[in-house]
């Protein structure tokens, strides 16, 4: 049974909105792959791809051999295309539900986080919490251990990134864009060989050496989402000479630095144990060896102790923070730091 969080078919029920309402889409980079422009005014909206625009004649057979495998993924933490509407002898296609915006987004500040999360009432707030960043990785990971093992056969990604990590107002993780997808249509079959695709800097380096493509691809490439949550960096990092994420924070690693590796916008608001098993977590998942590294199974379950020491860090923080404002109140001890 899938988790019930997850995306399912029936839970967007199709209407035909005015397509002049249609969000603007990047379709340079291949297929139909749209993204949010994360400054459009109203983030309720919903995405619309105009299949009738003579521009995407070539494109549309593409599109539409994704639609066999789409339509069998059933998760919450999956965002994918639904199904066509027709509006006037034209035919659209619904790629998402309505105010996700990509985590990568949010990661570089392209979007005012108090905005986008309309339930936040501190304005004062322009990034996630550490709560909130395991829950995110929680999402991502329980979406492609769904890929992986809920699927029949199972589905490869092959494009994990965080522009392809859709959140809602609630912050729920949605792994979106499968036009790069595969399928093991052969029992018994360790690997699949197929040409190479994917994005530099989430590419598993086996796969890119040897063509020979498993679920540990997946695995590799969320090691780095996770690495780009806890750091707030991207996975190539332009202002240090175009480094990668991994050997950014390696020498940090080894000097035991944990500080200089956190996301400073964290403000040190968080648990040290639960970030160190979360970077150990990450950099598990990163051997270029793919044997070497852990299923997405393990690594859910990991994330979950992550979470489970920072709930109670903040559970230790409040209830000490509320025994201080009693003493503020107490008669009896209200003189107390005076006569210390």
């Amino acid at each position: 049974m899938c988790p019930k969080n997850l995306l399912g078919w029936p839970e967007l029920q199709l209407h035909c909105y005015d397509p002049t309402r249609i969000i603007s889409l990047d379709l340079s980079s291949r297929g139909l792959s749209g993204n949010i422009d994360p400054s459009f005014a109203d983030l309720r909206e919903l995405q619309y791809l105009d299949l009738s625009n003579n521009s995407l004649t070539g494109q549309l057979p593409d599109f539409l051999s994704q639609l066999p495998l789409l339509r069998v993924l059933v998760d919450k933490n999956l965002a994918f295309c639904q199904s066509l509407c027709k509006k006037k002898k034209k035919n659209f296609a619904v790629p998402l539900v309505a105010a996700l915006v990509s985590l990568l987004a949010i990661l570089l500040a392209l979007v005012v986080y108090w905005r986008f999360k309309r339930k936040q009432q501190d304005k004062t707030k322009t990034s996630l919490s550490w709560k909130e960043r395991l829950q995110i990785a929680g999402d991502v990971a329980q979406g492609l251990e769904y890929l992986h093992y809920g699927c029949k056969p199972p589905i490869i990604h092959r494009d994990v990134k965080s522009a392809n990590i859709l959140l809602n107002e609630d912050l729920q993780a949605k792994i979106a864009d499968f036009g790069f997808s595969r399928d093991f249509p052969l029992e018994n079959e360790s690997h699949l060989s197929t040409a190479v695709v994917g994005t530099l800097g989430y590419l598993d380096p086996e796969y890119y050496s040897s063509n020979r493509l498993t679920e540990k691809s997946n695995v590799y490439s969320f090691g780095i989402v996770l690495l780009e949550l806890i750091t707030g960096r991207p996975a190539i990092i332009r202002s240090h000479e175009n480094t990668h994420i991994v050997d950014w924070v390696s020498p940090n690693l080894a000097r035991g630095d944990i500080r200089s590796i956190v996301d400073p916008r964290l403000q040190g608001n968080f648990d040290t144990n639960s970030v160190w098993k979360a970077l150990e977590t990450a950099m598990a998942c990163l051997p270029s060896i793919s044997i070497q590294r852990p299923t997405m199974t393990q690594v859910q379950m990991e994330l979950k102790e992550c979470s489970t020491i920072e709930m109670a860090h903040d559970q230790t923080w409040r209830m000490e923070g509320n025994s201080f404002e009693t003493n503020l109140v107490d008669p009896e001890t209200e003189m107390g730091p005076q006569a210390r």
